[in-house]
């Protein structure tokens, strides 16, 4: 695998009414992963524009881990999570059993903030910590309580 298997790219851009709401959708690829983002307005033409910014938001932070460990990291998915408001990528380490090295979530509300939840490998996370900090984003490094619950 290489750099560009962590570029997502727009499969196709969908604009449909939904009762007094426009709903717009970017159907997504990266390497063996599909998802679709989306965007709501009462104007359908600011549902397409809001939609365009997230995906680029998206794309922008998936391009500036492209480096991470070449090879290694890998992007396995992508899904918006309600409760947290935000989009979640996932990242696996292709090297040892496809072991799951953190969340990064980001919020379509916020640009330049991303989270990073820890997953089984620490030390890889720490390195998009690294690479994302680099890049000017501010990351806040999510732990999970003794409840289950993040802080």
């Amino acid at each position: 695998m290489n750099a560009v298997a962590n570029i997502i790219k727009i499969v196709c851009v969908d604009l449909a009414k939904c009762g007094d709401q426009w709903g717009a959708a970017a159907f997504m690829h990266a390497t063996d992963c599909n998802f679709t983002i989306r965007s709501y307005s009462t104007d359908p033409s600011a549902a397409i524009r809001q939609l365009m910014r997230i995906v680029q938001h998206v794309q922008r932070v998936t391009l500036a881990l492209r480096s991470w460990q070449e090879g290694r990291v890998t992007f396995t998915r992508c899904t918006y999570a309600n409760e947290i408001d935000k989009y979640v990528f996932t990242y696996s380490d292709s090297s040892n059993d496809d072991a799951y090295v953190c969340a990064i979530a980001v919020s379509e509300h916020s640009e330049d903030a991303v989270e990073i939840v820890l997953g089984e490998r620490p030390a890889l996370a720490l390195e998009a910590k690294a690479i994302l900090r680099d890049k000017g984003y501010t990351v806040h490094m999510v732990e999970e309580n003794e409840d289950g619950r993040m802080s």
